[in-house]
Parts: structure tokens; sequence; C-alpha cells
């Protein structure tokens, strides 16, 4: 089932030298070890429910949580659930559960709470609140969905599977683009357009040069926490960094 996946994850891994994707240095492309059946029993008694397959056989033969869309995979000891045994009610009914906060009478959005849910486990955290859920329950089970209590809840088209695939396929496009790009004499300015106008992607730096291999001086791009921005210096070394990489390849 996860065959597939794994053997693209590890060309993009391979590609993504640095591990520049976003969260990537939090996975690095890894996973945990195997879950066994007898430890994933556990889980499905503690939760009082079976996993959706799709789950049950990632923690089975790809491994415990890691690499996957946004920050990855959650471990299966860490798993959660939202009324998981119940019924999902839609995406209709749920935001109609949605209310204003009464402790703030000035603030008039309306927000979705987690004690509404039902038929929902996140499986992945995008930041800021947002998850990505399985539905556990009905006619879409399986499927993905999306809560945050800001936004309410949303659903995917997508299975695991197919979501997991899409996010792969995404990122080995955006290497490859890089790599073809990079192998050519196209500017650094117009890779970075590129990546701008056809995947929404503004740190072509970090990307192109994970391609590449070539780490980026603190003292003139700063840290992942604390970068700096300084296009005037650093746009002449990423030019010079790819022209000497070209050299390289055509001796």
């Amino acid at each position: 089932m996860w065959q597939d996946f794994k053997e693209k994850l590890i060309t993009l891994r391979h590609m993504d030298k640095q591990c520049q994707a976003f969260a990537a240095d939090e996975h690095r492309y890894q996973f945990g070890d195997l879950v066994t059946p007898a430890l994933l029993g556990r889980i499905e008694k503690k939760l009082n429910l079976n996993l959706p397959e799709q789950l049950r056989q990632f923690y089975i033969t790809v491994g415990n949580g890691g690499a996957g869309p946004h920050y990855g995979l959650q471990k299966v000891e860490a798993l959660y659930e939202y009324e998981a045994a119940k019924p999902y009610p839609g995406v209709e009914a749920l935001m109609a559960l949605r209310k204003r906060d009464d402790e703030n009478p000035l603030d008039e959005s309306l927000s979705l709470n987690r004690q509404d849910l039902s038929g929902l486990m996140p499986i992945l955290f995008e930041g800021c609140g947002h998850e990505v859920c399985l539905i556990t329950n009905g006619e879409k089970l399986g499927k993905i969905a999306f809560f945050s209590t800001e936004h309410g809840i949303s659903e995917s088209a997508f299975n695991m599977l197919e979501f997991f695939t899409d996010w792969v396929d995404r990122q080995l496009e955006i290497f490859n683009t890089i790599a073809i790009l990079a192998n050519s004499n196209y500017s650094f300015e117009y890779i970075r357009t590129q990546m701008v106008e056809k995947y929404h992607e503004y740190d072509a730096e970090s990307l192109v040069m994970s391609v590449l291999n070539i780490e980026k001086p603190e003292a003139l791009f700063g840290t992942k926490h604390r970068k700096k921005f300084h296009n005037a210096t650093q746009r002449p070394w990423l030019e010079e960094q790819l022209a000497n990489y070209r050299h390289c390849r055509t001796g």
C-alpha cells in the first residue's frame, strides 16, 4: 500500500540534501520504528476504535510517525481523538455549531470548539492550531478533514494515502524543477521567480542551495530563527555559487 510513497520519499531525501522543504528539518525524511501489532492493539483499545486501515498500515509497514506533510505524522502513542467512535456529522452540521466567545463580547467572530467535534482524529499538525484529521466513522471513513477553531472544519476528497502521495509528488516536482534550472543557463533571480510564480515558494535560496548541497553562511543569511534579508549582498553570492556549481558540472 505504502511502497510507492516510500520509494518517492527516498528520492526526495536525496534531492533535498539539507532538509529545506517546509518542516523537513523536523522529521528529516525519517520514520520511527515499525509498530508491532501488539502495541497497535493496545492503542486501539485505549482509543476504543479500530484505526482507519491506511493509518494502521503506515504504522505497521512504514514506521511510527515521521516524514509526511506539514510537521509529519504523529507517533501512534501520541494519537488522540475527537469522539472518534461516534458518527462524523459532516461539515454543514459542525459549522452550524460555531459560536462567539462569551468571555470576549467585543469579538464577533465565530469559532468551532473541539468539544463539539466527533468522528475525527488529528494525525498531522500544520502549525498555528491547524490540524489535519482522519474521519474515523461513517461514509467518509478514512478521508481527510481540516480543523481549526478559527476556521472550523473543511473536507478533502483525498484519503490518507492520496494526501501523502500528493504532498511527496509536489515536493519532487519542486526539487526536480530546481535541479533542471540549476543545470541550465538561467540566473538565480529567474529561478527564484519561478519558485514564487509556480509553487508559491518564497525561500528559493534555501531550496536551491539544498539541491546543490552548499551551506549558506550565517554571517550573510542568518540562522533558521533569525534570518537576514539583504538582496544587494546575498544575490551576488547566490549567483556565484550557481556559476561555480555549473562550472564544476561541465568540467
